[in-house]
Formats: C-alpha cells, structure tokens, sequence
C-alpha cells in the first residue's frame, strides 16, 4: 500500500449527529472548523471533497446512530479541524470530531472504540441518509 503523505486527505468522522442534520448543514459546521484554525483563504470549499451522513444501525440491539463522514485535505486542515470542532454545538448538541479508523465501533454516547482481536463485530446495516 502507499504511504500517506502530508498532502493527502483524511476521513472526519462525527460520530453521533442530531436529528434533523443534512449535509450542507455539517459540511458549514466543518467549514466554520477549517475557518476558526486558519484555513478561511480561497479554496476552503475544496478542501471539503466528499460528504456524507449515514445511519448505522446495530441489528442486533436496535441502536442506530447517525454519522457524518466528511473527507478534508490537506491531512494538517483536517487535523485543525478536529481540535477547533471538538465540543462545538452542532443543532444544540455539542459534537466529537475524530479522525476515521477502520474496525472501530459505537461505545457510550456515540463515541467510537477500538474492537480488541477478540471481540465480534455485531451485524450492523448501514444506511445513506442524505444523498
């Protein structure tokens, strides 16, 4: 696999959205981050590639939640937009803002966790919700 280099892209992922978000509204929410860290020049629009929020629900319990995935580059915007976006409010509920990472899963309150080599993944159905 290729390396990562400082001018590729990285995958957002908010993990618990409220009810009612639509894309525009969480790719301004984003936008706002990359502005407060700096990134307000000509261009920000671009460095929001893709948008997109899903609906991820575990079938075994019933839970689902909502999720943003929103890819940002260069990697330095999208990890200034991790630190400026933590804890801001999104619809009235503060939001958390972390980086992608395969094999990861809901813990309490939305947050994502590791799965240890352990564990068992839950069959989950993942669901586009605003195209």
């Amino acid at each position: 696999p290729a390396l990562m280099t400082k001018h590729d892209g990285i995958l957002l992922v908010v993990p618990a959205l409220p009810a009612g978000v639509t894309r525009k509204v969480l790719k301004d929410f984003v936008r706002s981050g990359l502005a407060d860290a700096g990134y307000q020049r000509l261009g920000i629009g671009s460095r929001l590639c893709r948008c997109a929020i899903i609906r991820v629900t575990d079938l075994a319990s019933g839970r689902s939640r909502l999720q943003g995935l929103v890819h940002v580059w260069p990697a330095r915007a999208a990890m200034a937009a991790i630190q400026t976006l933590g804890g801001r409010e999104l619809l009235g509920k503060p939001m958390q803002v972390r980086r992608y990472v395969h094999g990861s899963r809901f813990g309490s309150g939305g947050a994502m966790k590791s799965l240890s080599g352990t564990q068992r993944r839950s069959e989950l159905k993942i669901e586009l919700v605003d195209p």
